[in-house]
């Protein structure tokens, strides 16, 4: 079976989990990679056939989506031209991460398409969301990766459609310790807006940034380069972690058994869910970096070290399994359907 993964590259979570599936993919097809919108700082162990602009959302400094960014750097024109040229006709299945070019090829023309992602298991059924409002983000959710058949990726099995989060390797390898520090990665905020707000606690903090490229320091607050070694050593060795709501990341968090508080993007539907989700479980979660959220900070310092009774076991394998099931299911079907039109003809 010649299998074509999609990868939304937007931020590291979507190729964190790249790195564990594409192999698994391999033991049931050949596969070729796309990437679209790529902003990650991870490097893929594998090559990628398909480079694509794709359609990529945009972050103000104050955190939250720039419809107005994401217009102007986004190409309608060459999202289209994308789509239509992409050779999906040559897959017998594509798996897309979220990721619009493939999803919208393989709709246009007719081939099976099986969206995994994280984002597709926030509108499942019982999955944890707001009650009410943000139409327009569901809606993007809906017809950004369009896609009949879809599997999701959540904190829990809310239903059986979807499968806990899938930890790197590289992460469950870890020597996991405490070295009295806390860690912090909030990539759509910039350095002095971040610093102005951790140096007011009495603790020492290693903060991430993309917009350095050398290390310094400013108080108690050390600023680190983007590297994916340092990063997994000091993500091993910290107290706690302050990040955005995203996905990888958190999950990542919860199976170290770290403390964990989180940021979400401001009008970011998907970290509004997972923070709303997370809130539930009882972590900390901070509304901005006003000097009126600092209390929710403090007393998540404060507090003995909090982990979640969550079992996240190595579910690759089920996943793919779940595909492969699926892509039998959808062959069946167009054979079925094949038929019934050659018995009308008949007639």
């Amino acid at each position: 079976m010649k299998i074509l993964y999609a990868i939304q590259g937007t931020g590291n979570g979507h190729l964190s989990r790249a790195i564990e599936m594409v192999p698994a993919l391999e033991k049931i097809g050949h596969v070729d990679v796309l990437i679209s919108g790529q902003s990650s700082q991870l490097e893929l162990p594998f090559p990628i056939k398909f480079n694509k602009k794709g359609l990529t959302f945009r972050t103000n400094s104050r955190g939250g989506i720039s419809y107005f960014k994401t217009l102007i750097f986004s190409s309608i024109i060459t999202f289209i031209k994308e789509i239509y040229l992409l050779p999906v006709q040559e897959y017998d299945l594509v798996v897309s991460d979220f990721e619009p070019v493939s999803a919208w090829s393989s709709k246009i023309f007719g081939v099976t398409c099986i969206e995994v992602s994280h984002q597709s298991a926030i509108l499942m059924k019982n999955s944890p969301r707001p009650s009410s409002g943000h139409s327009f983000a569901k809606w993007v959710l809906r017809n950004y990766c369009p896609s009949k058949q879809k599997i999701g990726i959540h904190f829990c099995n809310y239903n059986q459609d979807i499968f806990t989060p899938v930890i790197r390797q590289a992460v469950r390898n870890l020597n996991i310790r405490d070295d009295n520090f806390f860690l912090a990665y909030l990539s759509g905020y910039y350095d002095d807006q971040l610093i102005g707000f951790l140096s007011k606690f009495d603790v020492k903090w290693k903060l991430y940034s993309k917009y350095t490229k050398v290390s310094y320091r400013v108080k108690n607050v050390i600023v680190k380069p983007i590297d994916k070694t340092n990063f997994l050593n000091d993500l091993a060795a910290c107290t706690g972690v302050f990040c955005g709501a995203g996905f990888e990341l958190p999950s990542e968090v919860i199976y170290l058994k770290k403390k964990l508080a989180v940021m979400p993007l401001k009008g970011q539907f998907e970290q509004i869910c997972n923070a709303h989700c997370l809130k539930l479980h009882g972590i900390t979660v901070v509304r901005s970096l006003k000097s009126s959220d600092s209390k929710s900070i403090q007393d998540w310092i404060d507090s003995s070290t909090h982990s979640l009774d969550f079992n996240f076991k190595d579910c690759k394998d089920d996943i793919v399994q779940r595909i492969n099931f699926l892509q039998q299911r959808s062959n069946l079907g167009y054979i079925n359907k094949t038929k019934l039109y050659e018995t009308k003809s008949v007639y």
